[in-house]
């Protein structure tokens, strides 16, 4: 079985939270004024968000902000699981992962 990409991790990952979460998810991500505007994420599925994540941070750096997000609205066993998927994918350091699930 080919790895997963950063792309399929993150996209799993978005789906698979409930719908209020996802929606403090997309308020967390907008917060942050680090190139993710409204336009792009307001009122958009989960597939669309990783789209725009993946474009606008890279592949790597979209699966780190989506951790940090993540842990930051309490969804702190989302993070660890897509921590260690990433880990497994060669997609972050092992030293990375480990900080992400502490």
């Amino acid at each position: 079985m080919p790895p997963n990409s950063a792309k399929k991790l993150l996209k799993n990952s978005l789906e698979s939270l409930a719908t209020g979460n996802f929606e403090k998810f997309l308020s967390e991500l907008l917060d942050r004024r680090d190139g993710v505007k409204m336009n792009q994420v307001e009122g958009k599925s989960f597939l669309k968000v990783t789209d725009v994540m993946i474009s606008v941070y890279t592949e790597r750096r979209a699966l780190e902000v989506a951790q940090e997000i993540l842990k930051d609205i309490g969804c702190r066993q989302e993070a660890s699981e897509l921590a260690e998927e990433a880990e497994q994918a060669g997609l972050l350091l092992p030293v990375m992962a480990k900080t992400w699930m502490s």
